[in-house]
């Protein structure tokens, strides 16, 4: 019921929007976490089969890639932390002035809320499809590690569900600002079309 209420604020066409771009976000998660689960099976049969224990003359060529690998782990986690307190911090900070401005220049202010609109949006498709690529690199780093008779290796699959979560969060950010953009236009549109209530003219009583 509350949905409905919050959807009852738009015009019709634009309630569809917000409909269709929730729909949109469940599809797109409900596919990458369904390829990632495929890609773990795949590999758990995968190291099951061919899976074994190099000998020592075969191995120069896959440490080389066990090790950038990893290397291209913890850059693209730094990157992706900080990208991403970034983001945070300017969507915090332009909707902290926009609430709490009080010089009436909220038309202007508005307009800088898409900004982080364009932003998030952009972000949750970035993040949303680099989880999709990360599983990948995931299942090679795995299939590494059984040849390298190594023991343990860094989780790398904890990028992925930072991408994942962070993307979906940050989709969810970018339709709650369209939202909001949409309901306040319109709430300056019907100020603006709405005739002015004329006060009774005292003579007249």
């Amino acid at each position: 019921m509350r949905s409905t209420s919050v959807l009852s604020k738009l015009k019709p066409n634009r309630a569809l929007v917000l409909r269709l771009l929730v729909l949109v976000l469940v599809i797109i998660l409900c596919f990458v976490i369904y390829h990632c689960w495929r890609r773990n099976r795949d590999a758990k049969q995968l190291i099951e089969s061919t899976g074994q224990v190099l000998a020592e003359e075969r191995r120069k060529d896959k440490w080389e890639e066990y090790k950038i690998h990893i290397e291209l782990y913890k850059y693209y986690l730094d990157i992706f932390l900080k990208a991403s307190l970034a983001l945070l911090g300017i969507t915090g900070g332009i909707l902290t002035f926009y609430f709490n401005d009080k010089t009436g220049s909220g038309s202007l202010l508005k307009k800088a809320l898409y900004l982080p609109l364009v932003f998030c949006l952009a972000y949750a498709g970035v993040y949303l499809y680099g989880a999709w690529l990360w599983c990948k690199v995931s299942v090679t780093v795995e299939l590494l590690r059984v040849q390298l008779g190594i023991e343990r290796v860094p989780d790398i699959q904890i990028l992925t569900a930072l991408l994942v979560v962070f993307g979906a969060v940050f989709y969810i950010i970018g339709v709650a600002l369209l939202w909001f953009i949409w309901c306040d236009v319109r709430a300056g549109e019907s100020a603006r079309t709405e005739p002015p209530k004329s006060s009774p003219d005292p003579a007249t009583q």
